[in-house]
């Protein structure tokens, strides 16, 4: 596939399903390959501006933000560092409550977290090696800033 415009390309990343039966990361590499196209051809603001907008007006159901963050994973594009990183990672865990989630999605997310947060320099599992994100304050105080500005946009 071919570049086109950040809006069609990211779409083609991140409107697929990562657990469907078609898409198998590791067999076809047609997903990752142009994943790598997009990361040469558009600027990391770009990308990440999408994907947040993509993640947040998009994803509003654990499952979505799942597969949404998996998607990203898969892309390598938590290597590098978000602009925003507590508020994405309080995104996440506001989304996809762990106290109901944890065995479906916990070990996953805890990863993701962190990784967001360590290739963003606020938290290194070297210096913290028990580190949660959600018992981090700067995590939890995003979580309820997104938790009161949803249910703002509803009343409205």
């Amino acid at each position: 596939m071919d570049i086109t415009n950040l809006q069609s390309d990211m779409d083609y990343l991140f409107n697929c399903n990562f657990f469907d039966d078609s898409f198998d990361p590791e067999d076809h590499e047609d997903h990752q390959d142009f994943a790598d196209k997009v990361l040469q051809s558009y600027s990391w603001d770009e990308i990440y501006g999408y994907f947040f907008r993509h993640l947040t007006q998009d994803c509003t159901t654990a499952e979505s933000v799942y597969n949404t963050t998996n998607l990203y994973f898969v892309y390598c594009f938590d290597k590098n560092p978000v602009p925003n990183p507590y508020e994405l990672v309080g995104y996440v865990l506001f989304r996809i409550d762990l106290d109901k989630y944890w065995d479906e999605y916990g070990d996953f997310i805890d990863s993701f977290a962190v990784s967001v947060l360590e290739s963003s320099k606020k938290v290194s599992l070297m210096t913290d090696p028990y580190y949660a994100p959600w018992e981090d304050p700067k995590v939890i105080k995003q979580m309820e800033k997104w938790k009161k500005q949803l249910q703002n946009n509803e009343s409205d």
